[in-house]
């Protein structure tokens, strides 16, 4: 419960809808890299790293919702860092952007901005994920 006495919206249910083209979410050349500097060639990195993101990001964006309930700017400030280095580093660009953004909300206080950025974030959630998972799964079959 949030200290308005509602319930945070759950992200996983506001994630299940897949209907959104996913082109672009990703930018492939930050896997490339992360694939050139993986030389063990026992495992693939990246698909590793794929499964640690996604089942971080649903926890992320939990507690991001439960800051923007409660209207706790620090809170806020630090789960939207986290996300954006996580995002960042899978190539994530736009969510990275949009969590740098709802950042610089959160100090000025600008609920109203947050929750539609919020909304955009989740949105742009849904592409990232489901790119990822196309990743993972060609990479899985492929056995990279």
């Amino acid at each position: 419960m949030t200290t308005n006495g509602t319930a945070p919206p759950n992200p996983a249910e506001t994630l299940s809808n897949d209907n959104d083209l996913s082109a672009g979410a990703v930018d492939f050349m930050v896997l490339h890299c992360l694939e050139i500097a993986d030389d063990d060639g026992e495992h693939d990195l990246i698909v590793e790293l794929i499964d640690l993101y996604l089942a971080d990001a649903i926890d992320r964006l939990g507690a991001i919702a439960v800051a923007i309930s409660n209207k706790d700017s620090e809170s806020l400030k630090r789960s939207t860092h986290v996300f954006k280095g996580s995002s960042s580093s899978l190539g994530a660009v736009q969510l990275a952007v949009d969590c740098e953004r709802m950042q610089g909300l959160a100090d000025d206080g600008a609920w109203a901005k947050i929750q539609t950025l919020y909304r955009a974030l989740q949105d742009e959630f849904v592409r990232v994920r489901r790119t990822l998972i196309a990743e993972r799964e060609v990479r899985q079959r492929c056995d990279y």
